[in-house]
């Protein structure tokens, strides 16, 4: 499975998952997807990459078609989380506000040597918007992680042997093939995570390994004998 994460650099308001980007659409669709509206009631949410006609091959476009070598999956499904700036002050609370479904004010009074602590736009008293809900906080922190399946792989091993009796019973010479990948099937690795560069949403082969490893590897051959007394 493969993680998205966003591309440009933005302030959370809460500390929240920063290099997780937000799904807007099935991974595996093409083209355009339309804007996805938030449940708060605020700007729908949309892929970055709004112009160009959809392409495979083409940078900063949409994909044209999906689960091909160039094109795993559709980068226009995926979008940067919403940015809001980290200070508590009032600009900070305004940033939040459109998205808010609830505020709060916190006080504590001096305790000792410890001075009050006020949680509050600018320590005024003015309450300080949060948002809650899962579809509402998704927007600032990302959907969840494993978005997106990678081609998987596969292979076919297959072996022939056979046993020779000789002198007394329970003696025996074995000889036997053994082919591992025997179709030679092409092994992929899993596309790029970055949700908005193109270039690295691609399917790539992957490199070849060793037989021993239990690694996918190109096809593979093994000749053996065996006496057993």
């Amino acid at each position: 499975t493969v993680t998205i994460s966003r591309t440009g650099p933005w302030g959370n308001a809460n500390g929240g998952l920063a290099n997780s980007a937000v799904k807007i659409a099935d991974p595996m669709s093409t083209g355009l997807p339309a804007p996805n509206p938030t449940s708060s009631g605020n700007a729908p949410y949309e892929s970055g990459i709004t112009t160009g006609t959809p392409s495979n091959s083409a940078a900063n476009v949409c994909a044209a078609q999906t689960h091909t070598r160039t094109r795993w999956f559709n980068p226009c499904a995926f979008a940067d989380p919403r940015g809001v700036s980290t200070s508590n002050n009032a600009a900070a609370a305004a940033d939040l506000a459109p998205f808010s479904t609830g505020s709060y004010t916190y006080n504590s009074p001096a305790v000792g040597a410890d001075g009050p602590i006020s949680e509050s736009v600018g320590n005024t008293g003015q309450p300080l918007p949060y948002v809650t809900g899962y579809a509402n906080v998704a927007q600032f922190f990302g959907t969840p992680k494993n978005d997106v399946s990678g081609p998987g792989n596969w292979r076919l091993n297959a072996s022939i042997f056979k046993d020779f009796k000789v002198w007394r019973e329970g003696t025996y010479l074995e000889l036997r093939a053994d082919a591992f990948n025997v179709l030679n099937h092409p092994s992929f690795g899993n596309p790029g995570g970055t949700s908005t560069n193109i270039g690295s949403g691609v399917v790539a082969l992957s490199g070849t390994g060793s037989n021993q490893t239990n690694t996918i590897d190109s096809r593979f051959l093994q000749f053996s004998g065996k006496f057993v007394f």
